[in-house]
C-alpha cells in the first residue's frame, strides 16, 4: 500500500470514529494534512529521481560513445604518428645538410673559426670564439 492509500485509510477511520471533541476534530485533520502534503512532496520529488535516473543513464550511454570514439582517434593518431616520426626524422635530415657555414679567420689572434652567417644580421660582427675580437665578416 502506497502512503497516498495509508492516508486515505486513516482519513476513512477517523472520520468512521467521529470524535465529539471539538478540538480533535482539529487535531486530526491537520495531522492528516500535514501527511497529504508529505505524500505530495514524496511523489513529486519520486519523479524528479525518476527524470534524473534517466538523464544520467543517457550521459553514462553518451559518454561511453565519446570513450569509444576517443579509443579510435587515439588509435588512427598513433597509426599516423609512425607515419608523422619517419616524416619528420627525413626532414630533419635535410635541414642538417641544408645548413650553411662560412669561415673566418680572426685578424688578432689568428684563430680559424666556422660561423653560419644566417644568424647574423647583414652589418653584424663577427666574434671570435678564441679571444673575443670582434670584426667585420667577408662575403664571398
Amino acid at each position: 500500500m502506497e502512503s497516498k492509500e495509508r492516508i486515505a485509510y486513516l482519513k476513512g477511520l477517523l472520520d468512521g470514529l467521529r470524535p465529539q471533541d471539538e478540538t480533535q476534530v482539529k487535531v486530526y485533520a491537520a495531522i492528516v494534512d500535514a501527511l497529504e502534503a508529505l505524500a505530495d512532496e514524496v511523489e513529486m520529488h519520486s519523479d524528479e529521481l525518476h527524470e534524473q535516473a534517466e538523464m544520467v543513464e543517457e550521459l553514462n550511454e553518451f559518454c561511453e560513445s565519446l570513450e569509444d570514439d576517443m579509443e579510435e582517434i587515439e588509435k588512427i593518431v598513433s597509426d599516423l604518428g609512425g607515419e608523422l616520426d619517419e616524416e619528420e626524422e627525413g626532414e630533419e635530415d635535410e635541414e642538417d645538410f641544408e645548413t650553411v657555414y662560412q669561415s673566418a679567420v680572426c685578424p688578432k689572434c689568428g684563430h680559424r673559426f666556422y660561423y653560419q652567417p644566417e644568424l647574423y644580421e647583414e652589418d653584424e660582427p663577427v666574434q671570435c670564439p678564441k679571444c673575443a675580437e670582434t670584426f667585420e665578416r667577408k662575403e664571398d
